[in-house]
């Protein structure tokens, strides 16, 4: 790690947690996960590092920037759980469960936390068995299907990939889904993006071609 003040270098002997996206909150602290044979999550910070007792082993995890909440999803040959984890008290709770798979890779729910912790964006399949993506809260409620594509978020063709992104402050929500279109020879033919403002009506508002 460098910190880009000082130019100081440090040598972490851990690993990300995953694809290591939103990892880092804004008092500088890192999730990482130890280099043990059970990794052992932590919020690493040069002053006083912070265990995670999370009840299962994660696969992919982030973290809130305000570093409230951990979100992550554990997999086993029975069952895939996204869990989110209250750092200050310890409290999981479970937001949703998904068919087992011996693999970790690739991520069922691929999920993303808001800012301050309270959102959480994931993939997950609607009652067509179509996979959408959803909000839900960080403690379990007020779960919401956020878009209704009939060939979900990886056709069955492989035709639309998608990638999601969200970020919030304190007054406003927003999430960036963005999708390529490919062509029969497997070139990307058109990229595109959508803006849902969940502040306001909660509609997309506004389409980017890339």
């Amino acid at each position: 790690m460098i910190d880009l003040a000082t130019g100081a270098i440090t040598v972490l002997d851990h690993a990300w947690i995953g694809d290591g996206r939103q990892v880092f909150a804004d008092d500088g602290s890192v999730l990482l996960g130890t280099l043990t044979f059970m990794p052992q999550p932590v919020l690493w910070n040069p002053v006083s590092p912070q265990t995670l007792n999370l009840s299962r082993t994660p696969s992919l995890a982030r973290v809130s920037h305000n570093k409230a909440k951990v979100v992550y999803e554990a997999v086993t040959a029975e069952q895939r759980t996204l869990v989110t984890y209250d750092v200050t008290s310890g409290v999981e709770t479970v937001l949703a469960t998904g068919p087992g798979s011996p693999d970790q890779f690739p991520s069922h729910f691929y999920p993303w936390i808001t800012n301050d912790g309270r959102t959480v964006l994931l993939m997950s399949t609607d009652a067509a068995g179509v996979r959408q993506a959803f909000l839900i809260s960080s403690v379990g409620s007020n779960p919401r299907q956020l878009t209704h594509e009939p060939e979900g978020h990886l056709g069955s063709d492989s035709q639309r990939i998608w990638q999601f992104g969200i970020r919030s402050d304190a007054a406003r929500t927003a999430v960036a889904d963005r999708h390529h279109h490919r062509r029969g020879d497997g070139a990307i033919a058109s990229i595109g993006a959508n803006f849902f403002d969940l502040g306001c009506s909660g509609r997309v508002a506004g389409r980017v071609n890339l």
